[in-house]
């Protein structure tokens, strides 16, 4: 892993120790966690992010739970009157997923080792390490003969692996997209589709920037020049600065003696359904985008590509559109129609009162078929985004940085996880809402285990996995594993996640665009 790797990760380390060192109030059956004791001093906190951390055995006998804090792999077993911890199983450095490949044996995917931990579950052990590109994210199983994909979200590709010989180098599809994370499988086995967790949203800046326009010169003497563009007379606004936002004015008003600024005027557009690039005053930048008239060549686009579809068997590569912003996490209907949770920011509206509490949607987007249509279902519909702040009880209703979803195997129902709500809601087959309810702190992976009407929750900031009962879609129990995250760290944590005390409406807290 290389520096840059090392630093980036690093980064979420020091903005959570400083949060502050309130406790987390844990309900009265909860067991004190273990995690108190250990200093910080001695603990290395990536902050790697869940991406399927929770999967049971086939026969639904085991229930297998990540452990990143702890760098191990959690065993439950399942059938009695409670669920118990029966073995921790070392692994890699910070596991985000595992996968079940059948009822003996689990993959395990540790994104800070860059590796795959293969465990036996019948010996409790790692049988073998496979070595990964960068960042490794998610792994499932597909092919006519089938085979290995591992996500490789910094190197931007999916890694194939022979699953009859281990032995030979993996075959490489690089991906056009960033952080490709969440993978999921049709049900005939033959497509793998791949969310890209820092997809795009069909909007790109115009530069506004004087400092640019004059050079930015290094201290070797090469210079980058990037000229004004929203200056340019061929604009909307035949280059005048700054830009309004409102008709010929600015909401909110400009205070009239501020002072002349050189400050910058850069401006982000979107593009529409026309293929027009638009400001958020419904003034069209389109010439300078992509005529010509700008910096950029006559013809330029942005590709928004969303998800990636790869033939599992031809490795064939094609994208899907349109699907959101920053997607987190994926399923498949035994119908085939591909469903991802994520958000999508309205991030060409300029000026913070205008986006204060309300700048981004939490979204379920389905879709059936590579180049169709997508139906994309706002997953907060009590939300009025004219206003910024909802009363509490309301806000409360809301869900926030969704990291799982499971659907029953009827297609009729699903539930996803928001991890930054600290709830599950429940949605019907064409995602409209249809209740919700409270679990532990951090929910990220979610399992349905349908013989026993039940559901399994894990709770990533707590140590705990809630048992639900779907009949009711109540939490009817919560299972302790050691955490040996400082106590610190934890209490730190919802100052950078949790969406209801972080925002007016519920949904966002400051870790959505950091």
């Amino acid at each position: 892993m290389s520096f840059i790797t090392r630093h980036r990760k690093s980064l979420s380390v020091l903005s959570l120790i400083v949060c502050g060192i309130t406790l987390i109030a844990f309900q009265p059956y909860e067991l004190t966690n273990a995690g108190s004791a250990v200093p910080v001093s001695t603990f290395a906190n990536y902050e790697s992010a869940h991406v399927h951390p929770l999967d049971m055995t086939p026969d639904g006998t085991k229930l297998l739970a990540v452990n990143t804090a702890n760098n191990t792999l959690e065993v439950f077993t399942l059938g009695g009157t409670m669920m118990l911890n029966t073995v921790s199983i070392p692994v890699g450095l910070d596991p985000v997923t595992v996968r079940v490949r059948n009822n003996t044996e689990a993959w395990v995917v540790d994104q800070v080792s860059d590796e795959i931990s293969i465990v036996n579950l019948a010996t409790n052990t790692v049988i073998r390490s496979l070595t990964t590109e960068n960042e490794p994210a998610d792994v499932v199983f597909a092919g006519a003969t089938q085979k290995a994909f591992v996500s490789c979200a910094e190197r931007e590709s999916i890694q194939v692996f022979d699953l009859g010989n281990l032995g030979n180098a993996p075959t490489e599809v690089l991906l056009k997209g960033e952080q490709p994370r969440a993978l999921a499988v049709s049900p005939d086995g033959s497509t793998v589709y791949c969310a890209f967790f820092e997809s795009g949203n069909q909007t790109t800046v115009i530069s506004g920037n004087a400092f640019m326009a004059a050079g930015i010169c290094s201290v070797q003497g090469g210079c980058t020049i990037i000229p004004n563009d929203v200056t340019k007379p061929a604009g909307p606004y035949s280059g005048v600065v700054p830009v309004p936002n409102s008709g010929t004015g600015f909401n909110p008003p400009m205070n009239p003696n501020n002072p002349a600024s050189n400050a910058s005027n850069s401006l982000i557009v979107r593009k529409n359904g026309a293929g027009q690039w638009m400001d958020d005053n419904n003034h069209n930048w389109t010439n300078i985008v992509t005529g010509g008239a700008g910096v950029r060549q006559a013809g330029w686009d942005m590709p928004d590509r969303d998800v990636a579809v790869l033939n599992a068997n031809s490795l064939a590569l094609s994208y899907q559109a349109h699907v959101g912003n920053i997607l987190m996490a994926m399923s498949v209907k035994a119908s085939g129609e591909v469903t991802v949770v994520g958000t999508d920011a309205t991030n060409e509206i300029r000026f913070e009162p205008n986006l204060n509490g309300k700048f981004l949607r939490v979204n379920l987007t389905r879709f059936t078929s590579v180049g169709g249509s997508n139906t994309i279902t706002d997953l907060n519909p009590h939300i009025n985004y004219a206003n910024s702040t909802l009363p509490l009880a309301q806000r409360n209703l809301s869900i926030g940085d969704p990291r799982g979803i499971a659907w029953k195997s009827s297609g009729t129902k699903a539930y996803i996880t928001g991890m930054g709500s600290n709830n599950v809601i429940t949605v019907n087959g064409s995602g409209a809402r249809t209740g919700q309810f409270e679990v532990g702190d951090g929910p990220t992976g979610i399992v349905l285990d349908e013989t026993r009407n039940r559901a399994y929750v894990l709770n990533k900031f707590e140590g705990t996995i809630s048992t639900v009962d779907i009949t009711t879609d109540k939490e009817v129990a919560r299972a302790n594993f050691f955490d040996p995250t400082p106590q610190v760290i934890k209490a730190g944590r919802k100052h950078l996640y949790n969406t209801h005390l972080g925002s007016g409406n519920g949904h966002i807290a400051c870790a959505s665009c950091h």
